[in-house]
Parts: structure tokens; sequence; C-alpha cells
């Protein structure tokens, strides 16, 4: 077997449900495929857990749709349309669009992968990362056009860097 393949076969055995299981009954090598199969199984377990955790914090802010963000549920954070309350806060809503724009804008002009553009996508979430600790630990309140522009930046820096694995992996159709 191919080094590559061998490397890729044995790392999917710890992330593919039941992989790691099939795998150890196929081939020779069995012992760290029995071993993915068993951290496969914890990480199941422990995900389950987290979504069952999350299924109630989320149970009790549906109560909210409409009337609070869910992200924070504080509705001077969010955009209102007359008394309907938008489901997200400034910050969350425009980091998801710079996400999505800046993901497909790399996508469409085939952007080159370059430590340039990474340490630049990293710089522009720093802004939202520093005016949310700001706004944590402080008695600092910002503005909604601030929290808007710092997560529209933070959202075009994380667009780009959900773009890199689909490009280095060559995993578009």
């Amino acid at each position: 077997m191919h080094k590559k393949s061998a490397f890729i076969e044995k790392g999917l055995s710890f992330f593919v449900p039941f992989l790691g299981l099939i795998w150890f009954f196929k081939n020779k090598n069995r012992g760290i495929n029995l071993i993915g199969f068993f951290v496969n199984l914890l990480l199941c377990g422990i995900i389950i857990f987290g979504l069952i955790q999350c299924c109630s914090l989320l149970q009790s802010h549906i109560s909210f749709i409409g009337k609070k963000p869910i992200c924070n549920l504080k509705e001077e954070r969010a955009m209102h349309f007359g008394s309907f309350v938008f489901i997200l806060c400034y910050r969350c809503t425009f980091l998801i669009l710079g996400s999505i724009s800046a993901f497909l804008f790399s996508y469409l002009k085939k952007m080159k992968l370059s430590w340039y553009l990474l340490s630049m996508s990293i710089l522009c979430i720093l802004p939202c990362f520093v005016d949310g600790v700001l706004q944590l630990t402080t008695s600092y309140v910002s503005t909604n056009i601030v929290r808007a522009i710092s997560g529209l930046c933070a959202g075009f820096g994380i667009g780009y860097i959900l773009y890199i694995p689909f490009k280095k992996w060559n995993l578009f159709l």
C-alpha cells in the first residue's frame, strides 16, 4: 500500500464511524484500526453528549425567537423589523455573511494559497476578537456599527481560512 493512502486510511479510522472496525477485520495491521475504532466511539459519545446539552440550551432559547437574538439574548444588539427581532445579533449576522462571501469570492477567483493572505486573514479576525474581549472584561460597550464592521472583517478572515483546506486537498466538486 502506498504510504500516503495508508496514512489516510489510519487517519480515517479515527474519524469515520465504524471504519476502524471494518478495516480491523480486513487488514493485517489491526492494532491502529482497533485503536481508531475506540477513539471514534469515544468521540461519538462526547459529540452526542454535547448535542444533548446543546439541544436543552436551544430549547430554552427557542422561545425567544422574534423577541431576542438567540446568540446573546440582548435585544438592543440585533436588527429589528418592526416589533420582530432578528434571530442573530449584528456581530454574528455579519460574521456569517462575511464568511460566506469571502469563501465564495476565493472559490470563484481561484485564489492561490499564500502565507501573506493567511496572515491577513488572521489580522482581519483580531478587531472582532479585541472588541468582544474588551466588551466582556471591561465596562466598554461597543455600538452596533462597530459590531457589524468587526464581524464582517472577521467573517472575511474566517472565510479565507475555511477555503484553504478545500483548495489544498482539492475538495471541490
